[in-house]
């Protein structure tokens, strides 16, 4: 490369340097403009804010105040923009109601076609009040005597950068100072700082404002804290299986000379498992506490602290950790529940009875279920122990003789439960119970399907219990069985067990009195419905010259997902108007059609949430009606008949009336006297040689 070629590729570097070096600071925000705050940087809530913004000197010449804009927090304040005489500034005065609080920032930006979007100059502005006065100060002093916790509360949030002062003083002179927003903590230097008085305050300050709170006086010492008390250990009594003995260890102040004498406040709380939490009064400071009345073979939770006796502000020690532990059994409180379910019978007589069982509820079993006992008289005496997860046993019994009374306990470690007794027996043909129902299918969830029913008669009457039994098998088909025991008090239940959304329930409800049982009652039921997944099946149509008879089989029940209320039918010609019909039966028949006129026909099956989509069918009207053809022919050939033998009698009165009009009469030889005579002579002649051949 020659000198010429250099020099210039040097000149062309320096001509981009100074472009990229100086060009964009005559363009930056420094030197565009500033903003001045009449109103100052710190405003008092409720108070205007007043600007001005200035072009720098820089400024081109071509853009004016029309070009500039106020911007708050990314906000455009054109409304409130003033324009000053001087073309090179712009005003601001924004009411007081639309500061915002807290701090923000204020923007001036230009828009001009030369310069493009620029910001001249931005300012940072806080509106906020002066701090209210601090209000309840206390401390609490750690047991280790070297750190003082105080809290207060600061009330009104201020909005601008405040700052809080706990000052600590004795005779006037500040001693230490710590510095948090509504609490802090102070440095003590040990057994000197807290045998002796403090006087206690909170120092809020402001661009807005300085104010103190009221000064309070205190005995570090007596505003001391403990540590939590530590429960070593719970016991429970085998043989008191509502009783609980509670162990503990509280901070031994033996170190402390300032507080060695000091007693202890012991504050006792328990709950059952899932329960709220109790209070035990009059808890002495001696470790051991014992608990009574409680439920046999339930877990509990235990919980302890403490404080001095004498402390000023009566601040607690933390919780100590809780502490389980589990009541001793006692013997089943209730007996099992008990159910049947009947088989078919045979030919001798005969039927296998399932036995169904269920523990009693745990609250009632007080204890770990270990088995259960059955017992039952078929002719013998029989016994069958089972164990805890067994719930179900198969026995055979006779229906000619006397009921068969079932009757079964369970046990735990603690001992035997009472009997529960079942008679086996058909139902009598009385119920006592009306009106069972499903309550609001869906309105408690897909898994809970909601019964009531009505008692009858007078309370006396009315049943011990109620049995409730469903199951999967709205179609007849054999599917799990699930029961539950209500009291007979009760007229409404929720059934969980199983059950599934869109599904079909059979249910069954069994009224229980003392020595037999009422006739149940029984629907179908749904959790949830939704319309039918698929139409009706097989749609067929028998149709005539003015009416139509429809049959259809129901959807299958693993479609329906709802309880069929009705079918909705609907049949219309090619360009004739829509008809409606609803009917509960599977079939239909359609009347005052028109001959031989093509229809449409559809049916749907509807549930609670609606109609299924819809099973159609085309089919033509006839003609004529059965035996309109038959009736016609026949006459046609009665007609025909008729209308033959009249042509034959006019044929043989015609032929007579012709012969009569054309030919003469001529004598008829059966009548001719001359032809008789001929006839005799005949036969004597006849005769003469017959007997002269013999």
């Amino acid at each position: 490369m020659n000198s010429t070629g250099m020099s210039q590729t040097v000149a062309i570097l320096w001509l981009l340097f100074f472009f990229f070096a100086f060009v964009p600071s005559l363009y930056s925000g420094q030197q565009f403009g500033n903003i001045t705050l009449q109103s100052g940087s710190v405003l008092l809530v409720g108070s205007d804010l007043n600007a001005t913004c200035r072009m720098g000197s820089s400024f081109p010449s071509r853009c004016s105040n029309n070009d500039l804009t106020w911007v708050l927090n990314d906000k455009v304040l054109n409304n409130y923009s003033v324009k000053r005489s001087d073309v090179k500034e712009l005003g601001l005065m924004l009411p007081g109601p639309h500061v915002p609080k807290g701090r923000f920032l204020l923007k001036c930006k230009l828009y001009c076609t030369y310069v493009g979007s620029k910001v001249l100059h931005g300012k940072t502005i806080d509106v906020g009040y002066p701090p209210d006065i601090p209000q309840n100060l206390s401390c609490v002093l750690h047991i280790s005597g070297d750190e003082m916790e105080c809290h207060w509360n600061k009330g009104r949030p201020p909005f601008i950068s405040t700052v809080f002062i706990l000052h600590a003083a004795r005779k006037s002179e500040v001693l230490r100072t710590c510095q948090g927003e509504e609490h802090c903590t102070l440095k003590m230097k040990g057994h000197p700082d807290i045998i002796k008085q403090l006087t206690l305050w909170v120092e809020a300050k402001n661009d807005l404002g300085t104010v103190c709170s009221e000064n309070i006086t205190i005995d570090p010492y007596k505003a001391v804290i403990p540590p939590a008390p530590t429960i070593t250990n719970v016991l429970s009594d085998p043989r008191n299986s509502d009783q609980l003995t509670v162990l503990w260890n509280t901070f031994l102040f033996s170190d402390k000379d300032w507080f060695r004498d000091e007693k202890l406040d012991i504050e006792l709380w328990y709950r059952q498992q899932g329960g709220s939490w109790i209070e035990v009064k009059d808890v002495q400071d001696n470790g051991v506490c014992s608990l009574y009345g409680l439920t046999a073979n339930s877990a509990y939770s235990i919980r302890l602290r403490s404080r001095p006796l004498h402390s000023i502000w009566g601040h607690w020690s933390q919780w100590s950790e809780e502490f389980e532990r589990l009541t001793s059994e006692a013997p089943p409180l209730t007996a099992p529940d008990l159910w049947r379910m009947f088989g078919r019978a045979d030919s001798y007589g005969g039927r296998n009875i399932t036995i169904l069982w269920k523990p009693p509820a745990r609250d009632k079993t007080r204890g770990l279920v270990l088995g259960y006992m059955l017992k039952w008289n078929d002719g013998v005496e029989r016994v069958k122990n089972f164990t805890s997860e067994r719930r179900k046993h198969t026995i055979m019994v006779h229906d000619r003789g006397a009921p068969t009374i079932v009757n079964i306990t369970t046990w735990n470690s603690a001992g035997f439960s009472p009997k529960a007794s079942l008679k086996l027996r058909k139902p009598q043909p009385f119920s006592g119970v009306s009106s069972f129902q499903v309550k609001s299918p869906g309105d408690l969830g897909d898994h809970v399907i909601s019964l009531t029913w009505e008692t009858l008669g007078q309370p006396s009457y009315h049943p011990s219990r109620f049995v409730v039994a469903w199951s999967e098998s709205c179609d007849g088909s054999s599917a799990d069985f699930h029961w539950l025991l209500v009291p007979g008090s009760q007229t409404h239940v929720n059934i969980t067990d199983g059950i599934e959304p869109l599904t079909c329930y059979n249910v069954s409800l069994h009224p229980l009195y003392e020595n037999l049982e009422g006739l149940p009652s029984s629907l179908l039921a749904y959790s949830r419905e939704d319309v039918p997944e698929v139409p009706p099946r097989e749609l067929k149509v028998n149709q005539s010259k003015h009416t139509a008879s429809l049959s259809w089989i129901p959807p299958p029940i693993s479609a329906r997902r709802g309880l069929i209320l009705h079918y909705k039918i609907s049949w219309s010609s090619e360009r004739g108007q829509k008809n409606y019909a609803n009917t509960t039966k599977t079939s239909y028949e359609l009347q005052n059609l028109k001959p031989s006129t093509r229809y449409m026909v559809e049916v749907s099956a509807v549930t609670r949430k609606g109609a299924s989509r819809p099973s159609m069918y085309d089919f033509d009207t006839s003609t004529f009606d059965p035996g309109e053809v038959e009736i016609i022919i026949v006459s046609i050939c009665f007609c025909l008949l008729f209308f033959i033998i009249f042509l034959v009698y006019v044929q043989m009165n015609l032929k007579r009336r012709f012969r009569e009009a054309f030919w003469p009469k001529v004598p008829d030889p059966n009548h001719s006297k001359v032809l008789r005579g001929f006839d005799l002579m005949k036969v004597g002649s006849c005769s003469s040689l017959i007997f002269l051949y013999r």
